[in-house]
């Protein structure tokens, strides 16, 4: 909802998600982006550090016009956030270190229909604390199917 108005940013269709939340008191912040409805990418908030991460397991997919605009959209969003929520100045005028992760620093999808489970698995590893580069390979994404699947059924974390 953040970048999908005709005229661009929107804060005021997303204020409410965080009504009587404050956002920065988390460590990371994992945010799915959906891309014109085919391709899943990453943006992780890593608070802490006060930086911006793009991950995107197609090569070539994402312009990297895509990720920093992407990335810049974010980084509006949090600090009308931090407005609008008074969490302090400090972090209304922070400016967030841009990240975007690409090959080998990050596994590449090799088929066309693994993006959503590339996106989970990036997703994971650093809401473990885990920093890039990662090194799984696109044979293990068979087992990280079934771990995801077996997960959903099973409603578990």
């Amino acid at each position: 909802r953040l970048c999908c108005t005709p005229a661009g940013f929107d804060y005021a269709s997303v204020r409410r998600w965080t009504k009587n939340k404050n956002i920065f008191s988390n460590d990371l912040m994992i945010l799915p982006v959906n891309h014109d409805n085919v391709h899943w990418c990453l943006v992780v908030v890593d608070v802490a550090a006060r930086r911006l991460e793009y991950f995107d397991s197609i090569e070539g997919f994402s312009s990297n016009d895509f990720s920093h605009l992407l990335l810049d959209k974010v980084e509006r969003y949090l600090h009308l956030e931090a407005e609008d929520k008074r969490v302090g100045a400090h972090m209304a005028s922070v400016r967030w270190q841009h990240c975007v992760w690409r090959k080998p620093d990050i596994p590449l999808q090799i088929d066309s229909s693994s993006c959503g489970l590339y996106m989970l698995l990036f997703a994971e590893l650093r809401a473990r604390g885990e920093q890039p580069p990662f090194n799984f390979h696109y044979e293990q994404i068979g087992k990280w199917r079934t771990t995801v699947a077996c997960r959903i059924l099973n409603m578990q974390a």
